[in-house]
């Protein structure tokens, strides 16, 4: 059994969350021996490299019979995931079998974010955001916490090294992913497990199949404006600017997030986070947009 590595599908998500509590869950396929099989764990935290925490431990308890193996935990008082306080928590996972012995054991990172959609904003812990962005490419030489103080950091499918380090230090990522249906699906629920991957910008080759929200619950996901209406699983809209005029008229009707990217080359960090500010200049005559992009 140990050699199945059912823990290697694991989810660890949160759902409802609030300033008194927040329901976190661990997810993963039904073993196929059958019935039985159960979860258990702990969450333990808050921890955060930015300022002292007090933390503290609380239980997962598995949900009974379903179409998952399923464990639940009521977190109180949850301290939010951001820049100024890259708040951590860590969820231990037992997976044990029918006679209540433990077959494996999973650690994962979890950081909760108040991070949200209403209409056309961005929200961060119930206030609009507006999202300033600036691909790596910009400056691979920037520290992480010249990041953490300028702009989130847009990059193609980051690696493992990055999110760690991005979610330990409060740097907001913004993960361009490609590829078939099977590969982004696969690479979402990768990126699900860091908690600096607040936005995930899908570029696949074919149809997504809606369900797709079901690889990251926790991410917002986005697509390239390609004429058409937003697809049911985009929370967000990414678009190109050619001009502030076509922009503005383009996206005079639109429901949801629209986040403005332009292309640019720029010397470093801080010359492109200026080019956000000069992109929402450009555009504040046709409209206040969810978020300014520097590709």
């Amino acid at each position: 059994m140990s050699q199945m590595a059912i823990l290697d599908s694991l989810q660890v998500f949160y759902g409802e969350a609030t300033a008194a509590r927040a329901r976190v869950y661990a997810r993963v396929p039904l073993p196929p021996e059958g019935e039985g099989w159960r979860l258990s764990g702990t969450i333990t935290g808050p921890h955060s490299s930015l300022g002292n925490t007090l933390p503290a431990t609380v239980r997962l308890r598995d949900r009974g019979p379903g179409p998952t193996l399923l464990a639940e935990a009521a977190l109180p008082d949850p301290c939010f995931w951001s820049p100024k306080m890259p708040a951590l928590y860590e969820v231990e996972l037992e997976l044990l079998d029918p006679s209540g012995e433990v077959r494996e054991i999973a650690v994962r990172s979890l950081g909760i974010r108040a991070l949200g959609v209403r209409g056309r904003s961005l929200l961060l812990e119930g206030k609009r955001w507006v999202l300033r962005g600036v691909h790596r490419r910009h400056d691979t030489n920037a520290p992480l916490e010249a990041w953490r103080e300028f702009a989130a950091m847009l990059v193609e499918s980051p690696d493992e090294q990055l999110c760690r380090e991005a979610s330990r230090q409060g740097v907001w990522l913004v993960a361009v992913i490609s590829g078939n249906s099977r590969e982004v699906e696969a690479e979402l629920r990768r990126l699900s497990q860091s908690a600096a991957v607040a936005i995930a910008v899908v570029d696949c080759r074919g149809e997504v199949d809606e369900k797709i929200a079901a690889a990251a619950p926790n991410i917002l996901l986005a697509q390239w404006a390609n004429g058409s209406r937003p697809a049911a699983w985009a929370n967000v809209t990414f678009a190109t600017i050619a001009s502030p005029e076509d922009f503005g008229r383009r996206f005079a009707d639109a429901e949801i997030p629209i986040v403005a990217v332009r292309s640019a080359d720029a010397a470093d960090l801080h010359e492109a986070r200026a080019g956000c500010d000069a992109l929402q200049r450009d555009l504040a005559p046709y409209g206040d947009f969810a978020g300014y992009v520097m590709s």
